[in-house]
């Protein structure tokens, strides 16, 4: 199971284009490291990851089999997205870290319900929430 405490915050040095306040994220290898939390101070949590989540991957309407999906996106395109911007440091990686979006955040599901999150050309959309 992946931990998200490896994953750490850095500033972008060249944040300007991207509105000043925007942080790149990157993955280190932390070796030995056996926590199980899913926050850690210097890390990103799992609110922060969907919200990073939220901003990178694009969504738009798309067709399949006749029908249309609003706000959906293909999973090989987030998957892209996420590494891309440094969310995950290989594609294995990123679909852990969908799959935990998808799952404990109740992010967004398979447009028919039919697969969980994979690295394929399926499509999502994001689920009506109001907890936040």
């Amino acid at each position: 199971a992946l931990n998200l405490t490896s994953l750490q915050e850095v500033e972008d040095e060249d944040s300007d284009h991207l509105g000043g306040d925007e942080k790149n994220l990157v993955v280190p290898k932390s070796p030995g490291s056996k926590s199980s939390s899913c926050q850690h101070p210097k890390g990103l949590s799992l609110k922060r990851l969907e919200s990073e989540f939220k901003r990178i991957v694009d969504v738009r309407e798309h067709k399949y089999k006749m029908v249309k999906y609003e706000n959906s996106f293909f999973g090989t395109e987030a998957v892209d997205a996420m590494l891309y911007n440094g969310l995950a440091s290989s594609r294995t990686e990123s679909v852990a870290l969908a799959r935990r979006l998808a799952t404990e955040r109740c992010l967004f599901q398979h447009v028919t319900n039919e697969h969980d999150f994979q690295d394929k050309p399926y499509l999502y959309r994001y689920l009506d929430r109001t907890d936040e």
